[in-house]
């Protein structure tokens, strides 16, 4: 008996850590976080951006969140580098 609980307090837990695998953030929406976090500090090209996230962030996953989160109004390119490259920043009022 005692076995039969065991098991299935194993499989409960199983199904808890799967549920919340699937509703929880997606590698996208932890990224866009970082990079807001980021941007908190002072106003940043991407390259600078992916500097700062450190290693294993491929430039185009990092230009697909800069682009949902201009889309989305959360930042905005306030200006470019000498070399033409925009320089991002939180929108007045974004998070």
């Amino acid at each position: 008996m005692a076995a039969c609980i065991a098991v299935g307090e194993y499989a409960l837990r199983c199904a808890e850590r799967l549920m919340r695998g699937q509703h929880g953030e997606t590698a996208r929406s932890r990224l866009e976080k970082r990079v807001l976090d980021i941007l908190r500090d002072a106003p940043l090209p991407a390259y600078k951006i992916r500097r700062r996230l450190g290693g294993g962030v491929a430039a185009e996953d990092l230009d697909r969140a800069l682009r949902a989160l201009e889309r989305t109004g959360e930042i905005i390119a306030v200006g470019k580098t000498s070399k033409g490259i925009p320089v991002y920043a939180l929108r007045e009022g974004a998070r």
